[in-house]
């Protein structure tokens, strides 16, 4: 081999050498390259396609079914109404029944609810009213947009009402009733304990009941009173559901003994689930029976500690 030849074999050999080590280079940085496209996509991935945390569902309990009467909160409205709505809305609550409208007019009342995401969805008023206003009832009803309206006591002279007490309201339930349905609203009679006087084979309610309308005057049960007039609440909805659309909700004292007056000390308003009354039973039972609302309602002057221990009674069913 002469030199030239040994030159350009060398060369050749040189610029082999130098491709195959660039070209070992340029795998090398491929495959770095590679690496790190892989490692992108592959934390990409994980942050993309991480399990995202699962937020556990809120637990459906009957305290989504619960409603408050305002009449409870009535010597807060009074002073504060501001207050007192911002309370109701605090405890998660936003169907109300209305009773009275804490020294505003209605429209200037019908605001704050809505300030405070308060919907009513009944209202009681006095039995004068349904007597001689009537007309006046049905345009508050429309202005608040309410499905009930209701009376909560019937006017007697003595402790116990009689049979011809008894028989005027029937004849003013039925014509403020008559006129209310004509309306799109129910008429409600809201029992407070006086009308379970012996009657005949019953009591002067089952008279009130048996001579109303069926379909222009329905009740609305208190289990406070039901109990406070010696019947059992249970017993009540079962005899009378079809006609109770609504249900006031209000424990009692185990101290207490009931009567026929309709009347007794509001302190003995007591929370939920540690009184007399079965709570839990008179719920379930009128869910069972297609009651649309229940109203809590405590009188009592703790009322502020009381509705929520009230309403944590209700988380647990």
């Amino acid at each position: 081999m002469n030199g030239k030849t040994k030159s350009k074999t060398f060369k050749k050999f040189v610029t082999n050498l130098l491709f195959l080590q660039f070209n070992i280079k340029d795998q090398i940085m491929k495959a770095k390259f590679t690496i790190l496209v892989l490692l992108a996509v592959s934390t990409f991935t994980m942050i993309g396609c991480k399990e995202k945390p699962v937020l556990e569902e809120k637990k459906e309990t009957f305290r989504d079914n619960i409603g408050i009467q305002l009449y409870s909160l009535r010597n807060q409205t009074a002073t504060n109404l501001d207050s007192a709505l911002q309370f109701v809305k605090d405890q998660g609550v936003t169907d109300v029944e209305i009773a009275g409208f804490a020294n505003l007019t209605p429209e200037l009342f019908k605001e704050k609810l809505i300030q405070y995401g308060l919907k009513p969805s009944g209202g009681l008023f006095g039995f004068e009213e349904f007597r001689d206003s009537i007309d006046k009832l049905v345009d508050i009803a429309k202005l608040f947009d309410l499905q009930y309206i209701g009376c909560a006591w019937i006017p007697h002279a003595n402790d116990t009402i009689t049979f011809e007490e008894i028989e005027e309201a029937v004849r003013v339930f039925n014509l403020a009733g008559k006129k209310l349905n004509e309306n799109g609203i129910q008429f409600v009679y809201h029992n407070h304990g006086y009308e379970y006087v012996p009657y005949e084979d019953g009591t002067l309610f089952d008279y009130l009941y048996e001579n109303t309308d069926s379909t222009n005057v329905k009740f609305e049960l208190d289990v406070f009173w039901a109990k406070h007039g010696g019947q059992d609440p249970l017993e009540m909805l079962k005899k009378y559901g079809k006609r109770i659309p609504v249900m006031h909700i209000k424990d009692m004292d185990k101290s207490v003994i009931g009567n026929l007056t309709g009347k007794e000390d509001v302190e003995k308003d007591v929370p939920w689930g540690t009184g007399q009354i079965d709570i839990k039973a008179c719920l379930l039972l009128g869910q069972q029976l297609g009651v649309k609302h229940f109203y809590l309602e405590d009188e009592s002057t703790n009322v502020l500690n009381q509705i929520p221990i009230s309403l944590k009674f209700t988380e647990s069913f």
